[in-house]
Parts: C-alpha cells; structure tokens; sequence
C-alpha cells in the first residue's frame, strides 16, 4: 500500500521482488474507497 502513496521504490518491498517474477514495468493499483467514493491510485 505505501508503494502506492509514492513511497520511494528503492526503499520498497515492491524492490525487492525478483525481476523475473515482477518486472519493473508492471503497473501496481490501489483501490480504495473515502467516504463512499472509489478511488484507484
């Protein structure tokens, strides 16, 4: 969830996963909803 808020990515768990299993490219998505209001970050 913090990757999402704009965490720093080298300081990231998301970093640590192996390329060949999660590349860089990937898009990553929160959902989440305030206030009866879905929001995707």
């Amino acid at each position: 969830m913090y990757f999402c808020f704009l965490n720093d990515y080298d300081r990231s768990r998301v970093a640590q996963i192996p390329k060949e299993v999660f590349e860089p490219e990937e898009t990553i998505l929160l959902d989440l909803e305030i206030g009866g209001e879905a929001i995707t970050i």
